[in-house]
């Protein structure tokens, strides 16, 4: 880290903060404010936390962390700097300038974010065409570290004045926000997740705007509130929103190298409309900060749902009580709380005991145990769009009563993506929490790719061929080779469904899926992308595969790019913020349910009070009931179990 002299000593700091100090002196504020009662104006004094609070002396950054929400209020301004100019900066503020001055005909619209390749739906809603090298531009606006950090927060929505700079280019906040909102409203409408693509696959895969989008609608409330608050001091409308789990859950996705901060960064937001100011200990352990959260979140909610946000990751603190959501994680994909489980079960939260009690006692009654568990070893990117053939063994493994059974592939699809659509997963109030059938038709044009795909993977192992080793070109193999030589299982559970479903089934059948394997031209469509600007691509194709003697695969997975897979899109959007670290099992091999991918057979599956969603646990003591470890939110399918629970017993998760 670079060095500078404050007060006479060396201090190192971060060369982002470096460039900061070395732009902003000499960068014209668009309406310059002065400071009252005095001669020095507020242009002379600049507040960094970096260098103003020391961060060695864990005393003083408790107490100076505790100022920072009267210092970003009292604040002439807050600047924020969002690093210097790049080549792509002009691009992107230039998009930016006409999406925010378009920004209604652009909600209404059919237009992809971040694709570039829909320049119909531009001329539909006469907006001037926004390229992929613009979108791209764009993107990299949005991904500037400033949109990432924790401590951002503060001093985006407290501030009444809020200025930005890009290098030496005012940045218009309000600007910046609507279009984020815009952009993330149309992904969730559309079903699509371009934005996605610019986070590498080793990253949680965070819509590149959606920061910003958050900072924007906070920004918004706290206006409201301060607002409402001077009309009327007993409307407690939108201060009622700056509650610990609704920030937790909406800033997320923001990073904090001191996990601590994660809860830390928040209190100033609460503070503003509190009885009284929470202030931070740095002292305390990460464990103890974290389970005081958690336990404070139920209180003000009533409700356990803050445990649906307990999913499992293999970067997930073991320090931690199982039941408490590690909320230093990037990102997650929680349950939703729109599911009514717990209906008719009185839930009440516990004000005894210590704020950080690692145990934690619960009611509820089982529904019953895993009786199977799906085949996924790994919970990766790549591994979501690679077919799972246990996922046909489940559900046609499911118990009927014969004459009018369920529909096992419609419990199939429901499952996979939780019942709900894209939208619900952006905002549940908003959009239909219930997925309609239209849903259900695009899963099988999804399944069908999904298996075909892993035929491919069938023949380019018998071939001994890697799909990656040539990048842009499709593999080409000799030897013609039947992959369901080997995947007879597939077409065998395909048919048992179809057989079971009737006319009203969601699956391919197997002769569909022959056929399709047999078609070239389906194949190329499959495996062909389209161009940056959605027109067709051209591909040669040689004369022994034209003439069948030979054939082209892909690399083992569904390929999203292609104009195929649009038809999916919808239902693969919903899947894929679904599926996260779970797979699927069935309980007593009458409920298909999605779940940790830690779950196995023997583990229970219960009804909680104040849980909206059910929860799988695993019993650590037999002799006293204890249950802990995986404890984790699950969506369970159409079928139910027989019978009611005889009795509500009490269990504890602990560690």
């Amino acid at each position: 880290m670079p060095p500078i002299l404050v007060n006479g000593q060396i201090l190192r700091i971060q060369r982002n903060l470096l460039d900061a100090l070395g732009t902003i002196p000499n960068t014209p504020y668009p309406e310059p404010p002065t400071l009252s009662g005095g001669s020095v104006s507020a242009n002379d004094l600049i507040w960094a936390d970096a260098i103003c609070i020391n961060q060695n002396d864990i005393d003083e950054k408790s107490i100076q962390v505790g100022m920072m929400d009267k210092i970003y209020s009292s604040a002439v301004f807050v600047l924020a700097w969002l690093g210097p100019e790049d080549v792509a900066t002009d691009s992107g503020l230039n998009t930016l300038g006409v999406l925010a001055q378009n920004i209604d005909k652009f909600r209404q619209s059919q237009i992809v974010p971040f694709s570039g390749g829909d320049r119909e739906n531009y001329e539909a809603s006469d907006i001037p065409f926004v390229s992929w090298d613009d979108w791209v531009a764009l993107a990299s606006v949005y991904q500037r570290q400033w949109f990432r950090r924790a401590w951002i927060v503060q001093e985006a929505v407290l501030p009444q004045k809020l200025i930005m700079y890009c290098g030496k280019k005012s940045v218009s906040w309000h600007h910046l926000g609507i279009v984020a909102e815009g952009l993330r409203r149309n992904e969730a409408k559309l079903g699509t997740l371009q934005s996605r693509s610019f986070i590498p696959q080793d990253q949680v895969a965070v819509a590149v705007e959606w920061n910003m989008a958050e900072i924007y609608k906070w920004r918004n409330i706290m206006a409201a509130a301060k607002e409402s608050l001077g009309l009327d001091p007993k409307n407690r409308k939108y201060q009622d929103e700056f509650n610990l789990e609704g920030l937790v859950h909406c800033f997320w996705t923001f990073h904090a190298s001191e996990p601590k901060d994660k809860i830390f960064s928040l209190h100033g937001l609460m503070n503003v409309f509190g009885e009284s100011p929470l202030r931070p200990d740095y002292r305390r352990s990460l464990s103890s900060i974290y389970t005081e959260a958690v336990r404070q979140m139920m209180l003000d909610s009533g409700t356990l749902d803050i445990l649906l946000s307990c999913v499992e990751s293999e970067h997930r603190r073991p320090e931690l009580p199982s039941w408490v959501p590690d909320f230093s994680l990037p990102g997650i994909n929680t349950f939703r709380d729109s599911f009514e489980a717990d209906k008719g079960l009185v839930y009440q939260a516990s004000e005894h005991g210590k704020p950080d009690d690692p145990v934690l006692g619960i009611r509820g009654f089982c529904l019953g145990k895993i009786s199977q568990v799906g085949t996924r070893s790994e919970a990766t990117p790549r591994d979501k769009y690679s077919f799972n053939p246990s996922w046909l063994k489940l559900a046609s493994s499911l118990k009927t009563d014969g004459n009018a059974g369920p529909i096992l592939s419609e419990i199939l699809w429901r499952t996979l993506c939780m019942d709900m659509s894209s939208g619900s997963f952006y905002d549940g109030k908003k959009s239909n929490p219930q997925t309609s059938a239209d849903l259900g038709h695009q899963f099988r044009i999804f399944l069908l790719l999904m298996i075909l795909s892993a035929a491919d993977g069938v023949v380019l192992r018998e071939a001994g061929l890697d799909g990656n080793s040539t990048p842009g070109r499709l593999p080409i193999v000799d030897e013609i080779y039947d992959p369901f030589e080997k995947m007879a299982s597939v077409l065998h559970d395909l048919d048992a469904i179809a057989t079971n479903d009737g006319s009203e089934c969601y699956t391919p059948t197997s002769e569909e899926v022959l056929a399709m394997w047999s078609s070239l031209r389906y194949t190329v469509c499959r495996l062909c992308p389209a161009s940056s600007d959605g027109s067709p691509k051209d591909i040669y194709l040689p004369p022994e595969v034209m003439g069948g003697k030979a054939r082209i695969v892909g690399n083992g997975t569904v390929d999203s790019s292609t104009k195929l897979f649009e038809k999916c899109q919808g239902f693969a959007t919903a899947y894929d913020l679904a599926y996260g670290y779970r797979h699927l099992f069935t309980v007593e091999d009458r409920c298909l349910g999605l779940g940790p991918v830690s779950s196995r057979a023997g583990d229970e599956v219960w009804i909680v009070s104040g849980l909206s969603t059910p929860a799988v646990l695993r019993r650590v003591d037999e002799s006293a009931q204890g249950l802990g470890d995986e404890a984790l939110g699950v969506a369970l399918g159409k079928l139910t179990l027989e019978g009611q629970a005889a009795k509500v017993d009490i269990a504890s998760w602990e560690r």
